[in-house]
């Protein structure tokens, strides 16, 4: 892309609407991409909230395409959600912990720890700090969600 943003977070957007909301985009109401920017990202996504921008971006390059190329008649409305203000509320919710699920919260724990978690070493490296730190009675437990 011309933008020099990389492909990818419109693939997850059509991922989660088929895996959770079932909806491709012709179905995608405004409601649904919320959900899924606000809800399904931040929960399941281990990426820095400092992403929020270019999530934005791209899926408002996404749906413009959509609009322009395929005419569809609920692209607007859906444009409509990626905002300014969705770029600031994505990037509270991808900050604040209580909203992490289970996996996503071990993730953010190892890399604010500074493990290296994109290689299996890494993860194995940190799964067994993690692990041995419980065991001692020094570690903490994963926060649930809630």
């Amino acid at each position: 892309m011309s933008e020099g943003i990389e492909p990818g977070w419109a693939g997850m957007l059509l991922d989660f609407g088929t895996d959770y909301l079932s909806v491709t985009p012709p179905q995608m109401s405004p409601d649904d991409v919320r959900e899924i920017l606000f809800d399904l990202i931040p929960r399941k996504v281990s990426a820095s909230a400092n992403e929020a921008p270019e999530i934005i971006r791209e899926l408002q390059a996404f749906w413009t395409f959509l609009q322009r190329e395929f005419h569809l008649e609920n692209a607007a409305a859906c444009l409509g959600v990626l905002n300014k203000k969705a770029a600031r509320e994505l990037k509270k919710k991808m900050s604040e912990p209580a909203t992490f699920g289970i996996a996503k919260s071990f993730v953010m724990m190892g890399m604010e720890r500074g493990f290296d978690l994109s290689s299996e070493e890494g993860i194995n490296e940190w799964m067994a700090t993690y692990n041995a730190e419980l065991t001692a009675g020094a570690g903490l437990p994963i926060p649930l969600p809630g």
